[in-house]
């Protein structure tokens, strides 16, 4: 099965093989991904001056060689990617050296054998069959054939096709080192389950179907009640097994209900589940199961919030605007001590319906506002507020104005806030987006639908001319002589009180966020004039 001389191989063939090895060197390190098997193969198979390449994975358990990859000058029966194309040393017996040794071996179409047999059968004249090494092992078979009308390969090949092979080797090797790094930096340690960096990155194309199919998206996100204390008392080992249980839990329930979604520690004691394409009550179910068993099956059990763009909660363009209304669900459920999911956009749980206002003298040890203070003082809130403008200082007026919007209605806990907008030159406001915290019920989700886009007449609503200005107002629905366009909108949505403020931005368009709260909510009466600064911030740029 050797052919060839041992005669000294001539400069120029020394020259073209040195230049293949550095090509398939340089696809081995400038290619990565799915596409890396194709290219190496096909440069090695030029290195070898070849007319096809196979690329072979050995199986030791099932004692086979699988086809992954054919390419080149493609033989009767052969395809690009094969599908069950299997080759048994029992069947192919001169493979065992390649396997045991790691030999190369040629194979010509006149030979006898399952090689040679194999040569034929492919319509070529010789092959020249290599072991891939890949960590001190055989990862699998390197298989180059040359037409009837090229040389034959013979001994003077087979060394070369070693050194092929190894580059091959090489590229497997260094992309699955690759591979692991990349999930390594996508995995929480502690936990083996996704990071914050993969949920980032997962959001990117799930917002993007969102925004152009309508494809729903929802978030689940969990936090563990007490394990501070844990810690505290029974020391950090115990806290991680607390979190390794819950990060259990999750994957449980998520592959019995939700097979598809991500399940991912987000931070400290945060867990995050997202899952594209699923109804909101999907969501809401899976959320009661992990509600259900945190709270059996951990020390001081877990708050659960829960939002969809499926629901009822306003239009959401962003992960960010999605996080914020699952937090605020999910902190709802942990100052309450719930047992069951908080619903952005839907009535509250029984046990949850207490004011924040009554709970305002009472201490807490797990105060954040956004994953940081959940309850601030307005100085706090307006430190926040105003790093998060600077870190959207190229976000459009809009946006910024959403973020003021949600930081804001997340430290009075709102039940929602609507964005307007007059036009320069106009006399009328237009509504262009809103967000729900929880369900408001003077407005049912039919009327919801087609709120954006709504048109009034300024001249009717006063207060909110006030604001349009660079004003500010409070409207409370208790309040004796009260804007009365403003009252009739709070009896409609069932609030109690209604804090504005606006102002117009450098193209003389002028803005309105309106911030709505309920008798859950906390006191809104000190709320007017830090809401006025902020959207003034939003409205300038630094």
């Amino acid at each position: 099965m050797l052919r060839g001389s041992d005669a000294p191989l001539a400069p120029s063939v020394v020259g073209t093989r040195f230049k293949g090895l550095a090509d398939v060197a340089r696809v081995a390190t400038t290619t990565a991904g799915e596409d890396l098997l194709r290219r190496v193969s096909l440069a090695a198979m030029a290195a070898l001056d070849g007319a096809s390449v196979s690329l072979s994975i050995w199986e030791p358990e099932h004692t086979r060689l699988r086809c992954v990859l054919n390419d080149g000058d493609l033989g009767p029966g052969e395809v690009l990617e094969p599908e069950g194309e299997y080759y048994a040393v029992s069947e192919y017996a001169p493979v065992i050296p390649l396997l045991e040794q790691q030999r190369a071996f040629t194979a010509g179409c006149e030979d006898a054998g399952s090689y040679g047999e194999l040569v034929r059968r492919l319509g070529k004249g010789s092959a020249v069959v290599a072991p891939i090494p890949l960590d001190g092992r055989v990862w699998g078979e390197l298989f180059v054939t040359r037409s009837v009308d090229q040389p034959q390969f013979g001994v003077d090949d087979v060394d070369f096709a070693v050194v092929v092979a190894a580059q091959v080797g090489a590229a497997i090797a260094t992309s699955e080192h690759l591979g692991r790094a990349e999930a390594l930096a996508h995995t929480d340690a502690l936990t083996g389950l996704a990071n914050r960096l993969a949920i980032d990155e997962w959001f990117q194309p799930a917002m993007q179907a969102h925004r152009s199919q309508g494809t729903s998206v929802g978030l689940i996100v969990c936090d563990i009640n007490g394990l501070k204390d844990v810690n505290d008392h029974h020391g950090h080992e115990a806290g991680d097994r607390v979190l390794q249980d819950m990060a259990s839990i999750l994957f449980e329930v998520a592959h019995q209900l939700l097979p598809e979604a991500v399940v991912a520690r987000v931070g400290g004691d945060e867990f995050a589940v997202v899952v594209a394409g699923r109804a909101p009550d999907e969501l809401v179910a899976f959320a009661e199961e992990v509600s259900s068993r945190v709270w059996r099956e951990l020390p001081y059990g877990a708050a659960v919030g829960v939002a969809s763009t499926g629901d009822a909660i306003g239009s959401v363009d962003h992960d960010k605007r999605l996080f914020r209304l699952a937090d605020a669900a999910q902190y709802r459920a942990k100052r309450t001590g719930s047992r069951r999911p908080v619903v952005a956009g839907r009535p509250l749980p029984v046990e949850t319906s207490t004011s924040l206002a009554a709970e305002a003298s009472v201490p807490s040890r797990e105060r954040r506002l956004r994953r940081g203070v959940q309850h601030p003082e307005p100085l706090q809130l307006l430190d926040a507020a105003l790093r998060a403008l600077d870190d959207s200082v190229e976000q459009p007026v809009r946006v910024r104005l959403g973020l003021v919007a949600d930081l804001v209605s997340h430290h009075v806990d709102a039940v929602g806030w609507w964005l307007s907008k007059m036009p320069a030159g106009e006399d009328e406001v237009v509504t262009l987006e809103y967000a729900i915290y929880r369900a408001l019920p003077g407005l049912a989700q039919e009327e919801l639908a087609t709120e954006v886009g709504c048109r009034f007449a300024i001249a009717e609503y006063p207060s909110t001319e006030q604001a349009l200005r660079g004003g500010a107002f409070t409207v409370r629905a208790d309040e004796p002589g009260a804007d009365t366009a403003e009252l009739a909108i709070l009896d409609d949505l069932a609030a109690v009180a209604v804090v504005g403020a606006g102002g117009k931005d450098e193209s003389g368009d002028r803005w309105l966020v309106e911030v709505y709260t309920d008798t859950l909510s906390g006191p809104e009466r000190d709320l007017v004039t830090l809401l006025r600064v902020l959207v003034a911030a939003a409205l300038s740029r630094p």
